[in-house]
């Protein structure tokens, strides 16, 4: 695979893929659960579980009597506020938090993959709540910075569970003071807060916090994640560098701003061959909030079942040479049906309903790399991917530069 893989580790996705391929789709799984790993099987049964999913309940709402509100209604407050987050002010503002994000960065060598992790994950924060004070504002970077390193760990441990429990703390009360000084001065700003900040009255400003962190939780890791496997991939495939260098290069900031999708064919495909590659987590587990039946296998109401986009991302059912990292595929003459198949994103029904201002954030970035910025790799470089639930560059270890005029 071009050198992409890191082949000293024993990968359970790929061992699970294996398993499809001999027993067929549908699985039981060595953990108890059912896995469902055929893209039309897998949508069939997440979007009958996803109509009877709720927010969940607490025992506070039997006392005030809150209504249930189904996710669905959630899903499409955040997907019309997405579409919003991704106007041209918007993501010039963003933008430059990248910038300034970036510019701290420059001068000294670093392993890349927390660095750019934080490059996108910090700046995403206004988008969720805007408006934080300078304490409420660390508070949750704590928080994303602790979800991302249980994540890249994979571990817990018990001595950290007092400190992990009141960063999580600190970071409801953040939330929570914010939320309330909207209410009391009726101010309102262009966030996710605030469109969740609607459901108050029928599910208690407590519900809405959650729902806030909930949010907050979608930005912890996976973009940071793919970001850092998106520079990995620049210094792997530098002739897509370049072509990505040469079309950022005629365009003004006002431009980048406005999206130009048109004119950045390149970029594009490279970006969507990146996000099937490396596509993270590996596996997505759902409890079944309904008795669901799938190829005569019958999955119980509180069951856990999976579904896998590394596995059909990586499928040669789907892919000619799935493990080639090929952006030349998504050429229109090329491109074969992806409906279900690519799910960058998450399944359809329960895809991220941010993927819209997701998007915008890579091309930000890739205009960034491509115009303002350099990354050399240092002698402890190696281009590798560590996949073991995530995909992360295992050494992506170099220092970032500023481009000077005509560089």
């Amino acid at each position: 695979m071009q050198g992409m893989s890191n082949e000293g580790s024993a990968i359970a996705a790929e061992r699970l893929a294996a398993r499809v391929e001999r027993e067929g789709p549908v699985l039981k799984l060595e953990t108890g659960g059912i896995g469902v790993f055929c893209p039309e099987l897998a949508g069939k049964v997440d979007k009958e579980n996803s109509e009877h999913l709720f927010v969940v309940e607490s025992l506070a709402d039997l006392f005030r009597r809150h209504e249930r509100v189904r996710w669905s209604e959630v899903r499409s407050l955040i997907a019309t506020r997405s579409a919003e987050l991704t106007s041209a002010q918007t993501l010039e503002a963003l933008q430059s938090r990248m910038r300034q994000a970036l510019d701290a960065l420059c001068g000294r060598e670093l392993d890349a993959t927390p660095a750019v992790w934080k490059v996108m994950a910090h700046p995403l924060v206004p988008l969720v709540i805007d408006g934080l004070d300078a304490r409420g504002t660390a508070a949750i970077e704590r928080a994303l910075h602790l979800r991302y390193t249980t994540q890249v760990e994979q571990v817990i441990h018990r001595r950290h569970l007092l400190r992990n429990f009141l960063i999580g703390r600190a970071e409801s009360r953040a939330i929570a003071a914010e939320l309330k000084r909207r209410v009391r001065s009726g101010r309102s700003a262009l966030d996710y807060a605030q469109s969740l900040l609607s459901l108050r009255e029928r599910i208690g400003l407590d519900k809405v916090t959650y729902l806030v962190t909930v949010q907050l939780i979608a930005i912890s890791g996976v973009p940071g994640m793919m970001a850092a496997c998106l520079l990995l991939a620049m210094q792997m495939h530098p002739h897509w560098r370049q072509r990505i260098e040469e079309e950022f290069a005629p365009l003004s900031d006002a431009e980048i701003h406005a999206l130009p999708i048109a004119r950045i064919p390149c970029t594009m495909r490279f970006l969507k061959e990146v996000m099937r590659l490396y596509s993270t987590p590996f596996n997505n587990r759902r409890v079944a909030a309904c008795d669901l039946q799938v190829e005569g296998q019958a999955i119980a109401e509180g069951t856990v079942f999976e579904l896998s986009s590394f596995i059909q991302h990586r499928s040669a059912k789907y892919w000619d040479d799935p493990l080639q990292f090929d952006p030349d595929r998504w050429l229109p003459e090329r491109r074969k049906r992806t409906a279900g198949i690519y799910v960058p994103y998450g399944f359809p029904t329960r895809s991220c309903v941010g993927s819209a201002v997701g998007n915008a954030q890579l091309v930000l970035l890739c205009a960034l790399l491509a115009r303002e910025f350099r990354f050399t790799p240092s002698a402890d470089y190696r281009p590798e991917v560590r996949m073991e639930g995530f995909a992360i560059p295992a050494a992506l270890h170099g220092t970032f530069s500023r481009r000077t005029a005509g560089a």
